[in-house]
């Protein structure tokens, strides 16, 4: 009981020394120090693993009070579930305050079975004035947080959790085959059409050159009958006639045509006039027509001819 009554008067003083350390003016000054403390926090739930956080803090000092940046939290684990991802900050320093904002992402790397409070533990920041340093606490923060998947319940057999390494069902591409196989097999067939047309077209200019010839005088017809109508359907045949020939013909020498086919001889009188038609049309009277000159359609006539002789020379 004696032992008691010195005990009481002892934890007094010791309340007292206490009590007057926290009035003491320097501890007043350095909490006077901080002109404000806000911090912005996000919604308090509706997070789930994965989910990022960005927490702003704002500190004010009133100079000489300096803050300390080691005092910052470092990136790393906060807790089982939570790690600081990242942190930045920007100071503005003037004669009469020391301004910090900060901002820390925190991330959730697990989640806990079920639906449940975590909270981030708070942190001090520290400021000094050159001899002594102080600091101030940033508050915990609590939210909300949920599994993405429900926990199993063997009375619900589809609230089982998901299957790892289930590899997933085929899609069935029959179909989309038979599709591009159908239009390539279409594209092919269009190809070598294309090149067929493009290969009967060098043989019918190369084997059969009136042939060819035909086909472009029946095409003058559709052309507004004049000189240049005229000119083209010479040139058409001058052209069969010259691969017929195997050089180039002129109308003061024929022979090399005949003595290379000789069916043609009996047309020998009609190729002879139309070369010399030729020969008036492109240099004696150019661009006039007269009686004299050939018309289309007796072109027509000797080029059908002659093309029903050069089927018999392949």
């Amino acid at each position: 009981m004696a032992d008691a009554c010195h005990v009481v008067p002892t934890l007094r003083w010791l309340m007292l020394v206490v009590a007057w350390g926290g009035l003491w003016p320097g501890n007043a000054s350095a909490q006077l120090a901080v002109q404000a403390l806000t911090v912005e926090r996000p919604r308090p739930f509706g997070y789930v693993i994965g989910d990022e956080q960005d927490h702003d803090v704002v500190l004010v000092l009133s100079r000489p009070y300096q803050l300390m940046e080691n005092s910052i939290p470092e990136p790393g684990a906060v807790s089982q579930y939570m790690t600081l991802k990242r942190r930045a900050w920007s100071r503005q320093t003037t004669e009469e305050t020391d301004r910090l904002h900060l901002t820390l992402t925190y991330q959730l790397m697990g989640v806990p079975p079920e639906a449940a409070n975590l909270a981030i533990p708070p942190f001090a920041l520290a400021y000094t004035d050159g001899q002594q340093s102080y600091s101030r606490q940033v508050p915990e923060w609590r939210f909300r947080i949920a599994p993405l998947t429900p926990s199993p319940d063997p009375t619900e057999p589809w609230r089982q959790p998901i299957r790892s390494g289930h590899r997933p069902s085929p899609i069935d591409l029959t179909w989309s085959r038979i599709g591009v196989q159908a239009a390539g097999a279409l594209l092919l067939v269009v190809s070598l059409g294309l090149f067929t047309g493009w290969v009967r077209q060098r043989a019918n200019v190369d084997g059969y050159p009136f042939a060819y010839a035909y086909r472009t005088l029946r095409s003058l017809r559709n052309e507004t009958p004049g000189p240049e109508q005229i000119r083209r359907g010479l040139a058409c045949l001058h052209g069969a006639f010259d691969k017929t020939a195997g050089r180039a013909v002129f109308a003061d020498d024929l022979s090399p045509l005949f003595e290379r086919h000789g069916d043609l001889i009996p047309l020998r009188e009609s190729i002879e006039q139309l070369y010399a038609q030729s020969r008036r049309i492109h240099f004696t009277e150019p661009g006039r027509l007269s009686l004299e000159n050939p018309s289309l359609q007796e072109m027509l006539d000797l080029c059908r001819r002659c093309r029903d002789l050069e089927r018999s020379w392949r």
